[in-house]
């Protein structure tokens, strides 16, 4: 493999592909101290009242998952053995269903519910969340999913992608090769 100042260039090869779901994320933010300390419990809750209110009886059509930035949102929850104590929460709920409208059914819901959930501590029956803007809920379209991840070490990256260099009159114009 070839390397410049000492480092090894590896290729990489990276592809998404649309999957046979449908995207639709709620976008909302937490203050209060007793919710934050309590969110890994509140957000399990919350997936349980939503299958129950939404599937009935019928089998789980849906994916329902939250990120919850500024405790885990690129780090997983309690990593030293010490969880974190942030002021406020950013949490990103997302949902990947069949198709637009039972996803956006789904995040209405976790919306609702999300908003006027119990639980101890809690100091007001307003709401539990704060929007950055109305409808919180997003319909993103089409899920893509990552389906090539690969990592390939060669001697000469430009033989895998020659160029040619063409001059047409003064200008010089470098094309790659088909």
């Amino acid at each position: 493999m070839r390397s410049i100042q000492g480092r090894e260039l590896p290729l990489a090869f990276r592809s998404a592909r649309k999957a046979a779901t449908c995207r639709t994320v709620m976008l909302c933010a937490a203050a209060d101290p007793s919710f934050i300390h309590r969110i890994a419990g509140v957000v399990d809750r919350i997936k349980d009242v939503v299958r129950d209110l939404v599937c009935e009886n019928a089998p789980e059509d849906y994916q329902l998952a939250f990120r919850l930035y500024g405790i885990d949102g690129v780090r997983p929850l309690d990593v030293d053995g010490v969880p974190p104590s942030p002021h406020e929460v950013f949490i990103l709920g997302e949902c990947l269903a069949p198709n637009p409208e039972r996803a956006m059914q789904v995040m209405r819901t976790t919306k609702q519910y999300l908003l006027h959930l119990g639980f101890e501590g809690r100091m007001s029956t307003a709401g539990n969340l704060a929007f950055p803007f109305t409808p919180p809920e997003v319909d993103l379209g089409p899920a893509y999913r990552f389906n090539i991840y690969h990592i390939m070490e060669v001697d000469y990256i430009s033989s895998l992608f020659p160029l040619r260099h063409e001059k047409i009159g003064s200008i010089n114009q470098v094309n790659a090769v088909a």
